[in-house]
C-alpha cells in the first residue's frame, strides 16, 4: 500500500483520511479497514495481552490468559441507585484449566463457569434457554457427552435440587422441569426432591398429653395444642400447629403418605365401653377402614389403632384423626404417657 505528498494519511497522531485499508478491502468479504470513527474490520487478528470489552455502567468483557489457563471475564452492569451492591458485585467467567496434580497419572483438564454474585444474600444463577423459530420459549436440552448423542456420567460434589414446579419465563409461558438421567450417577453430596433426600421421608408424629373429653357416639377430631408431644423431621416441620387448626396435619409435599391413628380412651365414668373406635380423616371427611375395639365388660379402658394410606396434594390437603366411644356420656382420652397409653397420630411420606 503506498501514499503520496498529496493524500497525507496522518498529522502527528492523527488519522486525516477516512479510513486507511488494504487495497483488496471489501466490507465483509476480504481485506482490512481502519476506520477514522475508530470502528475496524480484519480477517483474522493475534493479539499478545488482553483484549477488553467495554460495556454501559463499569460492565466490561475481559479475554486473557494468564499463567495458560485461558478464560473470560465478564461483569453485568451496575444497577441504578445501589452503589454498595455494586462495589460488591464479582464478576463471572469461563475457564479452562489443566494441572497434573503432581503426577501425570492423576492429571486432569475442566472447563469451569463461575456466576456473578455477591458474599451476601443474593443467589447468583445460570439461565439457559433455547427458542425455536417462532422466538417463543421451548424445552431446553442439556447434553453431556464427548460427541453428541453419546451418554455420560454426571458428577455431582455438592447437591442436586429438582423442583416439582414450572419455570415461568419472561414471556409468561410455563415451562416443564424434568430432569433424565440415562447413564450411572455418582452423587458425593446430596440428591434432594422436593426439599426430601431418598431414604429419609419427611415423618411427622403427635401424642396427645392432655386429655381431651370425647363426645358419646360421637366421631371428633382429635386436638394435639400445646403440651402434645411432637415429631417432626426432614422437611415437615410447618405441617402442624399447636395453635391453629391443631387437629390437622397439612403436607406441604404432594405424595402418597400412610397416616397410623390410635385412640386410646381412658376409664369410663359412665360404666364401660360398648365400643372404642379409631379412623383417618382426608379433608374433614372419614377414611376406610376404621378400626373399631369391643371391650369385653369390666374392661374399664381401651385402645384401637388404624392406618390409612392417603394421596395428599402438598398444598390444601390435611389429614386429621378420628376418635369415637361409646358409653354412657362423654369420657376422656388416655394420657398414662408412662404406660404407653395415649392417643397418637403418626404420618409417613412413602411415594411421590
Amino acid at each position: 500500500m503506498g501514499f503520496t505528498a498529496d493524500t497525507p494519511t496522518v498529522a502527528g497522531v492523527v488519522l486525516i483520511r477516512s479510513s486507511i485499508q488494504s487495497p483488496n478491502y471489501v466490507a465483509g468479504v476480504s481485506g482490512w479497514t481502519i476506520n477514522q470513527d475508530g470502528s475496524v474490520e480484519f480477517n483474522n487478528a493475534t493479539f499478545r495481552g488482553t483484549v477488553i470489552v467495554d460495556g454501559s455502567n463499569n460492565s466490561y468483557i475481559t479475554i486473557d490468559n494468564p499463567g495458560g489457563d485461558p478464560q473470560i471475564i465478564l461483569r453485568p452492569d451496575d444497577i441504578p441507585g445501589y452503589p454498595l451492591f455494586n462495589a460488591a458485585l464479582l464478576p463471572g467467567s469461563i475457564r479452562a484449566s489443566s494441572n497434573d496434580n503432581g503426577s501425570q497419572a492423576t492429571s486432569n483438564t475442566g472447563m469451569r463457569i463461575d456466576v456473578p454474585g455477591l458474599t451476601g444474600n443474593p443467589i447468583p444463577f445460570i439461565d439457559i434457554r433455547t427458542r425455536g423459530f417462532t422466538a417463543g420459549l421451548v424445552n431446553a436440552q442439556f447434553e453431556f457427552g464427548a460427541d453428541p448423542g453419546t451418554n455420560a456420567d454426571f458428577i455431582f460434589n455438592g447437591s442436586l435440587t429438582v423442583l416439582n414446579s414450572g419455570l415461568i419465563s419472561s414471556l409468561g409461558d410455563v415451562l416443564a422441569v424434568s430432569l433424565q438421567v440415562n447413564t450411572s450417577t455418582v452423587m458425593l453430596g446430596s440428591l434432594t426432591v422436593q426439599g426430601i433426600q431418598p431414604g429419609r421421608p419427611p415423618v411427622v408424629r403427635l401424642a396427645q398429653k392432655v386429655a381431651q373429653a370425647i363426645p358419646n357416639a360421637a366421631a371428633t377430631a382429635v386436638t394435639y395444642a400445646a403440651g402434645s408431644e411432637e415429631l417432626k423431621l426432614n422437611g415437615s416441620t410447618t405441617w402442624h400447629n399447636v395453635a391453629v387448626n391443631n387437629t390437622r396435619v397439612t403436607p406441604t409435599i404432594s405424595g402418597i403418605y400412610e397416616v397410623r391413628v390410635t385412640t386410646s380412651m381412658d376409664t369410663a365414668a359412665g360404666g364401660n365401653y360398648t365400643q372404642v373406635a379409631a379412623a383417618v380423616g382426608k379433608n374433614g371427611t372419614r377414611l376406610s377402614p376404621q378400626a373399631i375395639s369391643r371391650p369385653d365388660t369390666g374392661t374399664p379402658a381401651n385402645t384401637t389403632t388404624t392406618s390409612a394410606i392417603c394421596l395428599l396434594n402438598g398444598t390444601t390437603d390435611y389429614v386429621e384423626h378420628y376418635a369415637t366411644q361409646n358409653n354412657s356420656g362423654a369420657a376422656n382420652q388416655n394420657t398414662n404417657v408412662a404406660a404407653g397409653f395415649e392417643s397418637v397420630m403418626e404420618l409417613v411420606l412413602i411415594g411421590i
